[in-house]
């Protein structure tokens, strides 16, 4: 790497986690720090915290306005999530079928559900 890129970072940044980013954000908003001073702290670039600050006051705004602020949901882990319950589901289901057929070999006669009444 060349001498003038050491020290600096490639790739996707760094995931700030929320309650730093709102930190940020209000420290900017009430002058305790620049956008440039709160930039170097959270260790990100000066247009992202100008970003969380616009989406900052965009979404109190709305608030305001009596609109209800929804996080989208991510699709993707949304996916896996369905994804786990058909296997559980599929696992119990191969369960239930391998019990049947042992209660059926020992001959006990059964109408199906598990618990009769």
């Amino acid at each position: 790497m060349a001498a003038s890129q050491e020290g600096k970072r490639r790739g996707r940044p760094h995931l700030v986690p929320i309650p730093e980013k709102a930190d940020v954000v209000l420290s900017v908003l009430t002058g305790q720090e620049t956008v440039p001073q709160a930039a170097a702290r959270a260790g990100v670039a000066v247009q992202t915290v100008w970003m969380w600050r616009r989406k900052f006051i965009e979404a109190g705004k709305m608030g305001l306005e009596g609109e209800v602020v929804r996080k989208k949901p991510n699709v993707g882990e949304e996916d896996d999530r369905l994804t786990q319950l058909k296997i559980a589901l599929g696992e119990i289901y191969l369960e239930l079928f391998k019990l049947r057929s042992q209660l059926s070999a020992t001959g006990i006669e059964h109408d199906g559900r598990f618990w009769g009444k």
